[in-house]
């Protein structure tokens, strides 16, 4: 996982900590579509990924500093999760660019690592574990 953050570090221009939070953020989002089978070849490609979810599960837990504004956070994160045909709320990809927009990535950003965590985890864990984990999230093809 280390080499996924320093790729990520360096073609998308955050830091260390921010990567591990969004690299924690898709695969909660992952989590909860996959596989069990698919998740477990998924966090074997990652060592160490299970304590970056559960670092980005607590941080979601978290009141939102500024009370959740920004561009996803009101009403244009609703009209844009409808079109894409997921939901703006805790889960999904909205859900789940909102979380990563509120640690400080901006949305091309967000799709940047996104696109790197799907080509580590296509090289490291096999194609069908990547299609499994993603195949059911509403939106996820138009950011990939």
């Amino acid at each position: 996982m280390e080499t996924l953050i320093a790729n990520i570090v360096s073609k998308v221009g955050i830091d260390a900590g921010t990567a591990r939070m969004a690299i924690g953020i898709i695969m909660n989002l992952f989590q909860q579509n996959a596989s069990s089978d698919s998740m477990a070849a998924l966090k074997g490609a990652m060592p160490g990924v299970e304590s970056a979810m559960a670092e980005a599960e607590a941080a979601s837990d978290a009141p939102a500093e500024g009370g959740g504004g920004g561009l996803l956070g009101g009403g244009l994160g609703g009209m844009v999760a409808g079109a894409l045909g997921a939901t703006s709320g805790s889960d999904g990809i909205m859900g789940a660019l909102a979380k990563m927009q509120a640690h400080g990535l901006s949305i091309d950003q967000a799709k940047q690592v996104g696109e790197e965590v799907a080509s580590y985890v296509r090289e490291h864990a096999g194609e069908d574990a990547l299609k499994d984990a993603t195949s059911s999230i509403p939106g996820l093809s138009q950011l990939l």
